[in-house]
């Protein structure tokens, strides 16, 4: 596959009854990989295409993620894949996960997209560096398309639980919305250094990073998900930071420049204790994105933006 930007929904499968279920992740766990035109479902182990999401018929879209938005429980409809990048579409998938349904949404650059509080379930948001940012929640019977005005600009973002409150970083600043009332309110919480690109978090240790492309930094931030944040420690990392993940006090990043990626330790008090910083496999380029996949093995994945590839790593840390 071309140019594959980002990983996502590693362990997650798609499943018969309509829904996409979570599996436990065995040795060769599926992954979607967003890239060139759309997002292809893989064995980690083999590389082999499981299901095709890509649009051939389009010019060369580039895509940089891929979620997949089950079926709630207890809800009947059909599920869904959103695939956001140069364009979006929201492409609906039939019992099986074959996709029927490819409804484009948005032609522009969305910069990023992630699960609210990290819960497929729960619906998904992206964002397009404009001053909206762009919600899909279950509705009766199918997933739809919420907005609001966040009067700032949003480059990338996470969510509370509830999907009402929000850290979003733009070109200067992290910043914390708050979305109970039909107007949000915008409060700036500290200034950044001059590339940030992504922020996740880990909601179960409260424990949120930031990554600087230029400077090849993290910011790391303590919230709670409902009041607003402290930024505690900024730490030097792999060159190049795009893509983060966070699981429990862990901090993994992809050095897109050096082709190394950095496992970093946290305290309680969100600050490092620890930065390992280490070699890819020969032949992974230009990583773009990481992820956890949160299983015995102490998994990782890395997407190889300039290999047109994707690396898949066993007890890391």
């Amino acid at each position: 596959m071309s140019m594959p930007e980002g990983i996502r929904l590693s362990t997650w499968q798609l499943a018969r009854g309509g829904v996409l279920a979570p599996q436990q992740v065995s040795s060769c766990p599926e992954l979607i990989v967003a890239g060139q035109n759309g997002a292809l479902l893989l064995d980690a182990c083999t590389g082999e295409t499981l299901k095709n999401y890509r649009r051939e018929t389009d010019p060369a879209i580039n895509y940089y993620d891929a979620l997949a938005l089950p079926v709630p429980e207890g809800e009947t409809g059909d599920p869904a894949l959103l695939m956001t990048g140069e364009s979006g579409f929201l492409v609906g998938l039939d019992a099986v996960g074959n996709a029927f349904e490819f409804g484009r949404f948005m032609f522009g650059p969305m910069l990023d997209a992630a699960y609210i509080a990290d819960d497929p379930s729960k619906g998904a948001f992206y964002t397009a560096g404009s001053s909206e940012l762009n919600l899909l929640k279950w509705q009766t019977s199918s997933w739809e398309h919420e907005t609001f005005a966040l009067g700032i600009p949003a480059l990338s973002a996470v969510s509370n639980a509830s999907g009402t409150k929000f850290l979003i970083i733009n070109a200067t600043s992290l910043n914390f919305v708050d979305a109970t009332s039909a107007t949000p309110t915008v409060t700036e919480i500290a200034p950044l250094t001059s590339n940030p690109r992504r922020i996740r978090c880990d909601l179960a240790t409260n424990l949120c990073a930031i990554s600087d492309f230029a400077n090849s930094k993290l910011s790391l931030v303590k919230w709670d998900g409902e009041t607003a944040p402290s930024l505690t420690d900024t730490i030097d990392v792999a060159l190049g930071p795009v893509g983060i993940d966070i699981f429990g006090n862990t901090i993994v990043s992809a050095g897109y420049t050096d082709n190394k990626f950095s496992v970093t330790t946290v305290n309680t008090e969100a600050k490092a204790s620890n930065i390992n910083t280490l070699d890819l496999p020969t032949g992974c380029l230009a990583p773009g994105h990481i992820l956890f996949l949160r299983d015995s093995n102490n998994s990782l994945v890395v997407s190889c933006n300039g290999s047109n590839g994707f690396a898949y790593l066993t007890k890391v840390f």
